[in-house]
């Protein structure tokens, strides 16, 4: 009976921990490691194996890895969140059995994705203050037990506990405290108005201020992964690609209205984005938004003559009319498939075939003559006879079309396709028109159909939403002389559309309002996070947030924190020192000088919380500064006048180094969210260890948990 005591002791707590959290991974990582004694040293692990990949390339001067990932090409890049990728997909692929034996790294790469999904930036910094965090817990926690071991006792698992609620904790301590940032330091957040010009049709476009506020935030994000003139025009591209549609509200435009339009943007990035074989990427375009390529061509049994008049070479060529389906041209399958009932004799066989050839020719016949329908394209297949239909009719045809290339078509030219052959046909809701023609060119060794002087229908009137919803992206095309380089522009566009999204997504508070009219910012270069860290060191924990830890244990996780984020900013600075001029060689010998260096700027800052105010009355609020490089100085060399960075510590605003308000605010959040969770679940490890044996004991803890 004690047996089977034992042996379902692993289920019951299993049981535990599935009712305490409803993180699968977490669970998995569980069910793997229970067998191992201490998690915190396999976390300590898998987190520094991370962090070796990311630590040269964060900054604005990382260093470059070459990535070998077949059959993608070769690709030399400096983005933290690539090589991480490329990590996890040789622990998923080319590794047996790999992503069941790191569960620590494969949960860490989860939450990364998570982060670059919402963020578009911080993959680096989320793993290099993960790692921080750990690394410092544990060695605290070893010093702490070396000094009992006199005392003959071990940290105990409440201990443990009392750990991971001292971090949950300190994490609804920061959020509260990166919302009320005006309590303790006014200046800690930079404010952008929403700035739109109407023009005298009622069209808006962005202000000058506004460009310039946006290509920083989007500058400051790239700088590290491409080289700066590469970044710049990169930036200016985005901004202008994302409003060569200008918008058509009646009120003054929100930040809900700006993140739904970069929104669409995001999502119909890997479609929009086209590659171009060329030496250059300044030679890269954005096609005017009566253009479209589409991404196939006519069917290789019509002759490219088709096109006839319509090929976009005669200036009086009439316009071509065409019509996207998202249903086969067949009555024998899919969604047109027709049921008929005729006796087994062979004449009514052949009669009930001749039936549906006739209501094809018939329909093939009316989209020429009646609609002057010159173009079908369709996300399906045609069928061989339809095909010849259409082209005894003079109609190209185009089969096996994306499905959401079409609908972009579609949505350039205010039109809907058509689901089914036996809806009715509208012209004003279904027919595009193309006044330009369109013309065959070749891109990517492949021949693409490319629509000129599209014309945009009005007939259908969206208002509201439903126009909001219909955004029409225009296509990009980038340049680059292979497809690895053209590998880095795409990354490096998509990363500046996410930045983007997560500046304009409208704030938890706004929500209540009803509208949001500004956009929020924090100072790049460590300075945010040197005055957070400063904050932690003097702030105590709050009474009413700490919930059942001892006052020792919550200092504790303040410490760990605090000390984490100021190693990440040591790093920050020493990859930046190593391509500045007032800095000495990046070599091991000189971490303690850094280390000292940041220290002693951290505590330069002057915090303005409620108390000093009230005693000091209204004294200027100094600047928060970070580490940030001086591009002014120039030196004149045989190849012509270079410049040279320097590594100053002043106010990165100055500079234009800003990034999202909520990339600190989720970085922070997230990495105390994974201790919390990690150490409540290394407290359950070690008590299932102890307790292996014992099913009364274990149930007690279970209960105790929960």
């Amino acid at each position: 009976m004690h047996a089977a005591s034992s042996r379902n002791k692993p289920s019951q707590v299993e049981t535990g921990l599935a009712r305490l959290k409803s993180d699968m991974l977490v669970i998995q990582t569980l069910a793997i490691l229970d067998s191992r004694p201490i998690l915190m040293d396999e976390l300590e692990r898998a987190v520094q194996g991370l962090s070796s990949l990311v630590r040269r390339c964060f900054g604005p001067c990382g260093e470059e890895t070459l990535l070998f990932a077949p059959p993608d090409p070769p690709l030399v890049t400096a983005d933290g969140h690539a090589l991480l990728s490329a990590w996890r997909r040789g622990l998923k692929e080319n590794r047996v059995g790999a992503a069941q034996q790191e569960p620590m790294q494969m949960y860490i790469l989860h939450a990364v994705d998570g982060l670059f999904t919402q963020l578009g930036d911080g993959a680096s910094q989320f793993v290099l203050l993960l790692y921080g965090a750990v690394k410092h817990a544990t060695d605290a926690i070893h010093h702490d037990q070396s000094q009992q071991q006199l005392q003959c006792r071990q940290w105990s698992a409440g201990e443990w506990r009392q750990l991971a609620v001292a971090f949950g904790d300190l994490k609804r301590e920061c959020r509260v405290l990166l919302g009320d940032f005006q309590s303790w330091q006014p200046n800690l957040q930079v404010v952008t108005p929403i700035e739109f010009v109407r023009s005298d049709k009622g069209l808006q476009t962005p202000s000058d201020e506004f460009r310039v506020a946006m290509a920083n935030i989007l500058r400051s994000g790239l700088f590290g992964a491409l080289g700066e003139q590469v970044v710049t025009f990169l930036t200016r591209l985005v901004v202008e690609w994302i409003f060569v549609s200008p918008l058509v509200v009646d009120d003054r435009v929100d930040a809900s209205i700006l993140f739904h339009r970069v929104q669409q943007f995001v999502k119909a990035a890997p479609r929009a984005i086209t590659f171009a074989v060329a030496s250059s990427v300044y030679d890269s375009q954005i096609l005017p938004l009566d253009e479209f390529i589409l991404r196939k061509s006519i069917l290789s049994a019509q002759s490219p003559s088709i096109l006839g008049a319509h090929n976009g070479a005669a200036t009086t060529s009439p316009p071509l009319r065409f019509l996207c389906v998202t249903c086969p041209l067949s009555l024998t399958f899919g969604s047109n498939h027709v049921t008929i009932r005729a006796s087994d004799s062979y004449e009514a066989i052949i009669q009930a075939h001749d039936t549906m050839r006739a209501f094809m020719r018939k329909y093939v016949r009316d989209l020429r003559h009646k609609h002057d329908v010159s173009m079908l394209v369709s996300t399906d297949a045609i069928d061989d006879s339809v095909a010849e239909m259409c082209t005894q009719h003079g109609i190209a045809c185009v089969q096996f079309a994306e499905h959401d290339e079409v609908m972009d078509l579609c949505t350039t030219v205010n039109t809907y396709p058509l689901a089914s052959l036996f809806d009715a046909i509208k012209p004003t809701q279904h027919i595009g028109v193309c006044h330009g023609g369109v013309s065959r060119v070749r891109l990517q060794q492949s021949v693409y159909l490319r629509f000129h002087g599209l014309q945009r229908n009005e007939g259908l009137g969206q208002k509201g939403e439903e126009e909001l919803a219909r955004v029409a992206v225009p296509q990009l095309i980038l340049n680059a002389p292979t497809k690895g380089v053209y590998k880095q522009y795409y990354k490096a566009t998509t990363k500046a559309l996410r930045i983007l999204q997560s500046w304009c997504e409208p704030s938890s508070k706004s929500s209540q309002r009803s509208n949001q009219f500004e956009l929020y910012s924090c100072r790049g270069g460590g300075a945010t996070e040197l005055a957070l860290a400063r904050q932690l060191q003097k702030r105590k924990p709050q009474d009413g947030v700490v919930h059942n830890t001892s006052s020792s244990v919550a200092q504790l996780a303040r410490r760990i924190f605090a000390d984490a984020i100021m190693e990440v900013v040591v790093i920050l600075r020493g990859n930046m020192g190593a391509m500045a001029s007032s800095d000495d060689s990046d070599d091991f010998n000189n971490q303690r000088r850094r280390n000292h260096t940041v220290l002693q700027d951290m505590t330069t800052l002057a915090l303005h919380d409620d108390t000093q105010r009230h005693i000091g009355g209204n004294e200027p609020l100094q600047p928060l500064r970070g580490y940030v490089l001086n591009n002014d100085h120039w030196t004149d060399t045989v190849a012509g006048r270079i410049s040279i960075p320097e590594l100053v510590f002043a106010d990165p605003k100055d500079y234009g180094l800003l990034h999202p308000w909520r990339r600190m605010q989720t970085i922070v959040i997230v990495v105390l969210e994974i201790l919390e969770q990690l150490f409540r679940v290394d407290c359950i490890v070690r008590t299932s260890t102890r307790l292996r044996g014992d099913a009364d004991a274990a149930e007690e803890f279970i209960d105790e948990i929960e």
